[in-house]
């Protein structure tokens, strides 16, 4: 006699059974890797802020007209920082003129981003104020320049993690003469908020329209997320894109341009 196999026997099945474990199982890893994900996420914004809590901070030193001046006076505007001295020789000079030109593409914009461009010394012994003010008017008379004794200088360093050490000190000619010496330092600029803020870095590898863009995007999230968007922050996207829209129109041009040459060249 043949048995009735109903449908309970069916659904219950060995085979089934194993098809269900299987889902259930691919589920969980899913449900795993999405929990990691955002462990991850937790992770990473956690180290985030806890790296711009150790950078940057409140700081006070002498401007150049001889006034004590620091991070609470210039609240309210962006700051694109750059530790050096006046007498390195081949360095700060290239990297001032690339934070210059920064500075200088953000105000062509339609709608700017309010920023300032700050040298501090790191070589306090001999960049007196005089010394700083002629220094930075070599560069440009947006940028703005700091220096103090060694010990306002060295605490300002040690909040933003700038490393500075002078190298041996050779004498003058004359007795008179002043020591020379090279200061090794940090190569880095710091953006900060308006709000005081460490918001980003920019190492030697970065090219000035490059940190340009980036400054940007990070003004415009920062106008959005502190509820001061509005009408500029549609001017600043349409600035950007239309920027950006030129600078791919220009790179075919000289694409163009490059195959139009290699073709009467070969001609």
């Amino acid at each position: 006699k043949q048995q009735y196999e109903g449908p309970f026997r069916l659904i219950f099945s060995w085979k089934y059974v194993g098809v269900i474990f299987t889902l259930l199982g691919s589920l969980l890893v899913v449900l795993y890797f999405i929990w990691q994900k955002k462990v991850d996420e937790r992770e990473r914004s956690r180290k985030m802020m806890i790296g711009r809590a150790r950078i940057g901070g409140e700081w006070e030193l002498t401007n150049m007209e001889g006034k004590l001046e620091g991070s609470k006076d210039l609240l309210g505007k962006w700051l694109l920082i750059y530790f050096g001295f006046t007498n390195c020789p081949d360095i700060c000079p290239v990297e001032i003129e690339k934070l210059v030109d920064v500075i200088d593409i953000l105000d062509r914009e339609d709608a700017k981003v309010d920023i300032l461009p700050i040298f501090i010394s790191v070589d306090p012994e001999r960049d007196t104020i005089e010394r700083v003010r002629r220094y930075c008017a070599e560069f440009s008379p947006k940028l703005r320049g700091y220096t103090g004794t060694k010990e306002q200088v060295g605490k300002v360093a040690k909040a933003f993690r700038i490393y500075h050490s002078e190298g041996p000190h050779t004498k003058g000619l004359k007795k008179t003469d002043p020591d020379d010496y090279i200061v090794d330092h940090t190569v880095i600029c710091y953006l900060i908020d308006p709000d005081g803020q460490f918001h980003d870095y920019y190492g030697q590898n970065r090219r000035a329209r490059e940190i340009a863009q980036v400054i940007k995007m990070k003004a415009l999230q920062w106008d959005m997320k502190h509820g001061k968007a509005g009408k500029s922050w549609i001017d600043k996207l349409s600035s950007m894109i239309s920027n950006d829209t030129k600078d791919v129109d220009q790179k075919t041009t000289n694409l163009e341009n490059s195959k139009q040459n290699t073709t009467v060249a070969v001609a």
